[in-house]
């Protein structure tokens, strides 16, 4: 697979003046990196279902590099992998800004990946037969099933056609994604108008699953985004994905994984962060052991207000970023991501720098595409704190460990059966689905019973009725779970 540089691509397949000033002083250069701990864990855990690109967002006083094991990780997985740097982040510039250059590097993302799949789809279309088998259809179905759905998928690669190779379009990075959505929608209504799906028509499980059909192929043939973020990376990538009017990409995600991200805005105001980030370094520089959280926060009520707006002026995403700001209000507050995109929030119990309860959102019964990992990543104060303070390393050490966080989700989904029972909700984006029976199908090839004894049969029978054309969908991987448990 290949690893972009939004900035390169951009200039080199998005032919507008508009795109190519957006990024003409970028940087980054395409870069493979070597070297990582637990490729093929990665590799046996988040193998992609459809070609879907990875989008790396680091954090605060960091660059792209700082997520290199993830990169390698993904990429020897089998995913197409974006690299950038984003300065406006690492210099704590507003996040409002920080999340519209995500946006526009997330849609040129999706906008060559549709190139090239429109480039091995358009060929296919001459031979119905071969269609299918691209689309992964289902043999089983009939052959007026077979015949509404090729002809439903010819008309979404010409749709996507003409909005990928519209000239008249200025600004392709700031509209793709919700031009896609809207051939989506429209796809969807006319699905309601087909047999393909049963169940009662215009009952929220039917207008749910008409979704996921064309979901399914909008996703074959313009693949959305996988979000990788850390820290404030994570704040912003988030912000992204709950203001989709605002930045486009917002509507062309499907899956997020935060690595120590403020999801619910941090609880320490701009100053009483940097100021006790500061004194920790200063004290663990003296040889003497890092702050408390309570000596952090009395370190940092020693600062004058006048420093404090010095600081505010000049450090917008941490005043952004906190819980009681106004963009904290508007942009974050009360929303959550849309059914069909899933979101991964990732953690370390030791973190001070992002606590762990800044990463935590409420679960219920209403945002079961939410889901959490807490790791516990072991830190070698020789060899890991590279003149870091401890808790600066131990916020670090999760962005160089895709292994710890695989690990974690995959021991999760066998140990814990309503993290299980949630991660194959129908709520949540298909390819993490399609991953978590993956775990679940190989446990107990391992362990024979081991479904029926965590009481997942139940959920698998509810996937598995779904009953949606494609054979590599969720439902037709529960189905075959459940009959190789009946051979058995």
């Amino acid at each position: 697979m290949q690893i972009y540089s939004t900035a390169n691509h951009l200039r080199n397949n998005v032919n507008t003046p508009t795109a190519s000033k957006t990024k003409q002083n970028a940087e980054n250069k395409n870069v493979a990196f070597k070297g990582n701990e637990g490729n093929d864990s990665f590799k046996s855990i988040y193998e992609p279902r459809k070609n879907s690109p990875v989008i790396f967002v680091h954090g605060l006083g960091t660059n792209a590099l700082s997520l290199k094991n993830y990169y390698e990780a993904a990429q020897n997985a089998g995913y197409t992998i974006n690299t950038e740097n984003y300065d406006n982040i690492a210099q704590t510039g507003a996040i409002a800004e920080s999340a519209k250059e995500v946006s526009s590097d997330t849609n040129i993302a999706r906008i060559n990946i549709t190139k090239k799949q429109l480039d091995k789809i358009i060929p296919a279309m001459k031979d119905d037969t071969v269609l299918e088998k691209y689309f992964k259809l289902d043999p089983a179905l009939s052959d007026k099933n077979k015949k509404t759905l090729t002809g439903l998928i010819k008309d979404t690669v010409a749709s996507v056609n003409k909005v990928v190779n519209d000239d008249d379009n200025s600004e392709p990075e700031n509209n793709f994604s919700s031009q896609i959505k809207e051939i989506e929608t429209n796809l969807k209504d006319q699905i309601k108008d087909t047999d393909l799906i049963k169940g009662e028509k215009g009952s929220k499980t039917h207008d749910l699953l008409c979704s996921k059909v064309a979901g399914d192929i909008i996703e074959t043939v313009s693949p959305k985004a996988t979000m990788i973020a850390h820290s404030m990376g994570a704040f912003v990538t988030n912000t992204v994905a709950l203001n989709p009017e605002t930045y486009d990409a917002g509507h062309g995600l499907g899956s997020i994984l935060t690595l120590s991200g403020a999801l619910n805005g941090k609880k320490m105001s701009a100053t009483e962060s940097l100021v006790a980030r500061k004194y920790d370094y200063d004290e663990y520089n003296k040889g003497q052991q890092p702050l408390t959280r309570e000596e952090e926060l009395n370190a940092a009520k020693i600062v004058s207000r006048r420093l404090e707006a010095s600081l505010r002026k000049g450090n917008a995403a941490l005043v952004d970023a906190h819980s009681g700001s106004d963009f904290f209000k508007k942009n974050i507050k009360g929303k959550q991501v849309p059914e069909g995109v899933s979101l991964v929030s990732a953690w370390d119990k030791k973190d001070r720098i992002v606590e762990p309860n800044d990463s935590k959102i409420i679960l219920t019964d209403e945002n079961t595409n939410y889901h959490h990992v807490e790791v516990d990543i072991p830190l070698n104060l020789e060899k890991d704190t590279h003149g870091l303070t401890p808790n600066a390393a131990i916020h670090l050490k999760i962005a160089a460990r895709p292994d710890v966080v695989a690990g974690k989700f995959k021991e999760n989904m066998i140990n814990d059966p309503l993290f299980a029972t949630r991660v194959l909700d129908a709520r949540n984006n298909e390819g993490l689905r399609y991953i978590g029976l993956g775990i679940l199908k190989n446990e107990e090839k391992k362990n024979p019973g081991f479904l029926e004894e965590k009481g997942l049969i139940f959920k698998l029978k509810e996937v598995a009725e779904e009953q949606l054309p494609f054979t590599d969908s969720p439902s037709y991987t529960a189905k075959e779970i459940l009959s190789n448990l009946n051979k058995n």
